[in-house]
Order: structure tokens, then C-alpha cells, then sequence
């Protein structure tokens, strides 16, 4: 185009101008929203005040400028594909970067469109927004989401996300723990596929309540693996929304790792308690052993059999017998064996094996029982030895002898058994700490007593309570009872 023609449209792109802002100087003048007008060479012929705020420079500082000229370097390409476009009488709308007049970088988003008088093109309007706090939040948005990603790529559970009981996605660490070749052997398949039958019902009531929006609590259940092997899993799941979509974010994780160490520290404090018994023990049994011996020389002597020798022989032996099985019971590896027990029956046992030691510390051990018998449904060796754990430590918590109470009641459908001792108490800051593992007040303590007995009794879905002031300690053990325990 030559110089003449571009003189003679940019003067009627003038007069155009002047006559719309006559006509229309409200929508110009008041818009929040850059407008401008170029001429088909790309100078500035008007800008509103809001063109200021995204460039830096006045209207009339515009007007004395190229459009090229406030674009940086890396933008200029993509200017010489849009603004000849409009030019030939397209329509352009594009995210683009401005240079401002201090050198900081604008990101607006830009329509340009061409201004047209008696069918020929004299120039282009132009509409520029400023969205750099919208590319901010975009760009902090997708940063999120890759860190996010990783997150969950490099988590060492599993996740997955569902829709409807479908599996959407699933994680590098859940395809190798369901035992999967690739993603494409678990995407788009039902989750039922990989759950255990005694646990599809519970799984189908969390599906419902997640479909619905719901938040659920964490829930214990067995997979089946690809290979055919079945696994036993914690799984957290929570509704979300992904592209305005509700689906089920799921984290499950494997607990044979963590069972696996939770009885290696049960038998760890079970060789603990053990080895601390021993001397009662070793006590307890040489009794019954002097009484024996002692009998059988009297019938070796007298060369007499009279039945009552034989009547305290076998009852001594029995007294062994009981002592040995309680120690060996104590001394079994976990085995989960749920099952009606009689709480009352159960510390019976464990006073018959401790309260040698209490006597020889002189405390005496009391019972008061509300009921004849206290039915929990639970593993009973691991419940004895959380009872072993509490006697134990109210037997230690009285240097200069004592007396350890112990009550057993009903009330509101919990079984509760107090160990009450008439120590010193504990102090408030310690009394914070009972439970840390391998917090110990005890010279020769493994701090470990306590936590393994709190695991054990949430394990059977009870509860540990532990009060204490300057006239004793009292430790609640509260246990459910089954629903049918009134009956």
C-alpha cells in the first residue's frame, strides 16, 4: 500500500473515530476493558484511559507509538500472524505479553477485529483485558496439579480415583500391588472385581454415600489380587470434584507390613513381661515343687502310700500345670482368634500368675466384680496380657507395698475394667506422654507396654483411659459389648 493510500485511510480512520467517540463517548470512555484503534500499519490512532494501567503509557504517549513497539521480542512473531488477519478482514482473539513502560511484562488477552467504512477496511479495533492474575493462578494451578501428580505417581499407596464404582485412574503403586501388568488391567473395570465377597456389601453402602457426596470414615477390608492372592487394606476415600465431575478420591493402603510389626512389638513386650515375671514365677513354682519333694521322701521313709499325700502331690502338680500355661499362653505368637471371652475368667488366670510377685512386694491385689461374668467378644491372649500390663504397672507404681484395686461393670453397653493403684500418681507433663513408644519412667522400662496395650484394645474397637493425682493412678479398659450380651 502506498504512502498516499495510507494516508488517506488512516485521515478517514480519524474521522471515523471522532464520530464514534460523538456518538458513543460513554461506551469508550467508561469501559473497563482496554480499547484501542490501529491504523493498517499498526500505529496507535486511539487508546482509553485502562490502556494506561496495562501499558504505562498515556493515550497521547500511545498515539506517538507503534503497536510493535510496547510488544517484547519473544511476542513479535505471533503479531505478524494476527494483525495482517484482521487486517484482510478476520476476526482475532489471542493471549498475548505486553512490554510496560517499566519493563515488567503484561499478559492481556486481545480481540482485534477490522473497522470498516463503504465496504473498505481502514483500520482495527482492538479490546485488550488484563489477565496476568488469571495466568498467575493458572500457572500456580498447574504447578499444583504436577506436584500433585508426582505426589500421588510416587505415593507408596495406592490411589485411585473412581466414578460410580469405576475405576477412572489408579497409580504406579497400585497396579504393582493388585499385581497388574499395566494400568489398562484395572482402568475402566468395577472395584467390586478386586474386593473380597465377606466385604461387597460394605464396600457397595461406601459407593452409595460417596455418590451422594458424602464424606465416610476409614474402613478395613480384604482385596483380591490379579494373581489370586487376597490382601488385608485400610481405605480412606473422599468425594471430589475433577472438571466439575463428582468422582471418589480412594488411598488404600497395605497393612500386612504394619500387622507384621505391630506383633513383632506384642511379642517383643510379651518376652518383656515374661522375663520381668520370672523371678515370681521361679517362686510360684518352687513351692509346689519343695511340697512334692518332700512328700516322696516321706513315702520313700515310711514306705507308706496314704491317699492324702497323693491328693496334695496332684494338687501341687496341677498348681505347676496352671502356672506353666499361663506363662506359655503369654508366650504364643499372635494369632487373631476372635471369640466370646469372659473378662472375669481372664483375670482370674492372669492374678493366678502375677499375684506371687505382688505378695513378695508386698501389695494385695482386690477384685470386685458387678457381675458373675463379663462377656467381650475378643482374642484372649492378647487381652490377658493387656491386663498383665496394667496390674504390673500399678504392682511398681507402690515401692512401700499397697493395695491395687480392680473393678469390673457394665455400663452402657461397654465392659469396663478399672486397675486402680495407691501410688504416687503421675505427673501431668509424663501423664501427656503415657503411650509414646519407648517413653519410659521405669530404669529398665521399654516404653512400649502401654502403647502395645492401647493397640491392642482399639484393635478390639475399645478404649484406654488414664487418670492420675497424688493418691494413685486409675486406668479404665472399657471393651464393647455384643449386642446380645443382655439377652
Amino acid at each position: 500500500m502506498s504512502g498516499e493510500e495510507a494516508s488517506r485511510k488512516r485521515t478517514l480512520l480519524k474521522q471515523h473515530i471522532e464520530h464514534k467517540l460523538e456518538s458513543d463517548q460513554i461506551s469508550f470512555t467508561s469501559n473497563a476493558d482496554g480499547l484501542f484503534v490501529l491504523d493498517l500499519e499498526g500505529r496507535f490512532i486511539y487508546a482509553n484511559k485502562p490502556c494506561e494501567l496495562i501499558t504505562g503509557y498515556s493515550p497521547n504517549q500511545l498515539t506517538e507509538k507503534n503497536f510493535i513497539e510496547i510488544i517484547p521480542p519473544t511476542e513479535k512473531g505471533s503479531s505478524f500472524i494476527h494483525f495482517p488477519s484482521v487486517k484482510n478482514g478476520s476476526i482475532q482473539n489471542f493471549d498475548f505479553t505486553v512490554m510496560h513502560a517499566q519493563g515488567t511484562l503484561v499478559e492481556v488477552n486481545i480481540t482485534m477485529f477490522p473497522v470498516e467504512t463503504s465496504n473498505e477496511i481502514i483500520g482495527v479495533y482492538g479490546i485488550a483485558k488484563n489477565i496476568t492474575s488469571l495466568k498467575r493462578n493458572e500457572e500456580e494451578l498447574k504447578r499444583r496439579e504436577e506436584l500433585y501428580s508426582k505426589m500421588v505417581e510416587f505415593s507408596p499407596d495406592t490411589v485411585m480415583i473412581s466414578q460410580n464404582g469405576i475405576c477412572q485412574y489408579i497409580n504406579e503403586t497400585g497396579i504393582n500391588f493388585l499385581k497388574a501388568k499395566s494400568k489398562d488391567d484395572i482402568v475402566n473395570r468395577n472395584i467390586l472385581d478386586f474386593i473380597h465377597p465377606d466385604y461387597k456389601e460394605q464396600v457397595l453402602r461406601r459407593i452409595e454415600r460417596l455418590n451422594k457426596g458424602e464424606a465416610v470414615l476409614p474402613e478395613i477390608e480384604k482385596l483380591i489380587c490379579l494373581d489370586g492372592s487376597v490382601v488385608e487394606v485400610e481405605v480412606k476415600a473422599i468425594p471430589t470434584y475433577i472438571h466439575h465431575e463428582l468422582v471418589s478420591h480412594v488411598m488404600i493402603r497395605d497393612l500386612s507390613q504394619r500387622k507384621l510389626t505391630e506383633e513383632l512389638m506384642i511379642r517383643s513386650e510379651k518376652l518383656s513381661v515374661a522375663g520381668q515375671l520370672a523371678a515370681g514365677i521361679a517362686h510360684e513354682i518352687r513351692n509346689p515343687i519343695t511340697s512334692i519333694k518332700g512328700f516322696l521322701q516321706l513315702m520313700e521313709r515310711d514306705h507308706t502310700y496314704k491317699q492324702y499325700y497323693f491328693d496334695v502331690i496332684m494338687s501341687e502338680m496341677s498348681r505347676i500345670e496352671l502356672i506353666l500355661n499361663e506363662l506359655l499362653s503369654l508366650a504364643k505368637p499372635k494369632v487373631s482368634d476372635m471369640q466370646e471371652v469372659d473378662l472375669i475368667v481372664l483375670l482370674k488366670q492372669v492374678i493366678t500368675l502375677i499375684n506371687t510377685d505382688a505378695i513378695m512386694k508386698n501389695i494385695e491385689i482386690q477384685t470386685t466384680y458387678k457381675e458373675d461374668s463379663c462377656i467381650v467378644i475378643g482374642d484372649a491372649n492378647q487381652i490377658k496380657q493387656v491386663f498383665i500390663n496394667f496390674i504390673k504397672n500399678a504392682i511398681e507404681s507402690m515401692s512401700m507395698g499397697g493395695r491395687v484395686s480392680i473393678h469390673v461393670e457394665e455400663i452402657e453397653q461397654m465392659a469396663c475394667v478399672c486397675f486402680i493403684d495407691e501410688g504416687e500418681g503421675i505427673p501431668k507433663e509424663v501423664l501427656n506422654r503415657i503411650g509414646e513408644p519407648f517413653f519410659t519412667t521405669k530404669e529398665n522400662g521399654t516404653g512400649l507396654g502401654i502403647m502395645v496395650s492401647k493397640q491392642i484394645v482399639e484393635n478390639h474397637l475399645g478404649d484406654v483411659n488414664i487418670t492420675s493425682g497424688s493418691g494413685g493412678t486409675c486406668v479404665k479398659v472399657a471393651f464393647p459389648l455384643p449386642v446380645y450380651a443382655k439377652d
